[in-house]
């Protein structure tokens, strides 16, 4: 299991789909911001508690997946991945998503599931959301 990733992982830059499921990562270096062509990340099961603003260079993901993570907010990087269509974060300690969450215009499918959410926050997502499907 991996704790950490080297920062030569940056210059895998073809690299489309990138699957880390299942390690002990706490967090990511910012050279993962070097892989432009990456349109799929899987970061499910591990401890991230946040991620590196570099992470918002990556404009042709499509799918993140951040389940099973220790988040407690959504990390600002998030926000600036406009071309995503799926985003899981399911079994992580959120209890709100910033109000900024309405920029991802093309997201589909928004997993919540397992999380601290109160109803006025759900009802607050469903509206500011109308296009996606979102799993409470």
């Amino acid at each position: 299991k991996l704790a950490s990733l080297p920062p030569q992982i940056g210059k895998l830059s073809g690299l489309k789909w990138l699957r880390l499921n299942g390690n002990q990562l706490a967090g990511l270096p910012p050279e993962v911001g070097n892989l432009a062509g990456l349109e799929r990340l899987y970061l499910e099961g591990n401890k991230l508690k946040g991620l590196p603003p570099d992470l918002s260079k990556l404009t042709n993901l499509t799918d993140l997946n951040l389940r099973k993570n220790e988040l407690e907010v959504l990390p600002q990087a998030v926000l600036q991945l406009t071309n995503l269509a799926r985003l899981d974060l399911e079994g992580n300690k959120l209890t709100a998503l910033p109000d900024d969450i309405r920029k991802l215009t093309k997201l589909r499918t928004l997993s919540l599931l397992n999380n601290r959410f109160p109803e006025s926050e759900k009802d607050k997502l469903e509206q500011v959301l109308p296009d996606c499907q979102i799993i409470f």
